[in-house]
């Protein structure tokens, strides 16, 4: 009869519990990485992040409005491209601003008429007035409107960066500070 080394037979079978453990690819493995992220905690923000998202949908929806009419009404073709170049900016800005107020349980303003008294609105007088006119009328008009919107878009985006703690808030802010200051001075050039 063959006799097996007692140290021999421990090492065989410590061996064959090993590999059994291998061959079975839930026993003793990490888990799988999930197929899905986890989902990251939102960056904090604060009420003047609220604030400054919910004016600015109010603002660009209602720039968008204005610029709206341009196409029919104004008499000079570089400024209606201009309009039309102003729609296609802030129209994803504001589903921007819209995503940032869902992200922080908020509702996105759903008239902005209804917004009361923030900076550079435009009145429904304003409005009114700007729908009677024309030809170069309208042109001047138009100008003058929308350089009061944007210097209340700069003025809404001034309060964020002093005052607003989320991160995505600020840098939006930033870039529409900038970018308000340029369309500014573009419009005091078609004016």
């Amino acid at each position: 009869m063959l006799r097996i080394p007692r140290r021999f037979a421990v090492a065989v079978v410590a061996l064959a519990a090993v590999l059994a453990g291998c061959s079975d690819p839930d026993a003793g493995a990490a888990p799988e990485p999930s197929a899905q992220p986890l989902a990251q905690s939102p960056a904090p923000f604060d009420q003047p992040d609220v604030t400054f998202a919910a004016q600015l949908v109010s603002q660009h929806q209602q720039g968008v409005d204005l610029a709206s009419s341009a196409d029919s009404r104004a008499a000079n073709a570089e400024l209606k491209a201009w309009a039309k170049r102003f729609v296609e900016t802030h129209e994803p800005e504001i589903a921007q601003a819209s995503e940032l107020l869902e992200s922080w349980g908020q509702r996105p303003p759903e008239d902005p008429g209804l917004d009361g008294n923030r900076p550079g609105k435009v009145t429904d007088a304003d409005v009114g007035g700007l729908a009677a006119l024309s030809g170069t009328a309208y042109d001047k008009r138009f100008v003058e409107l929308m350089i009061r919107h944007h210097e209340g878009v700069i003025d809404t985006a001034s309060q964020e960066n002093a005052a607003g703690e989320n991160p995505r808030a600020r840098e939006l802010a930033g870039k529409l500070s900038r970018s308000q200051q340029d369309e500014i001075a573009e419009l005091r050039k078609l004016a």
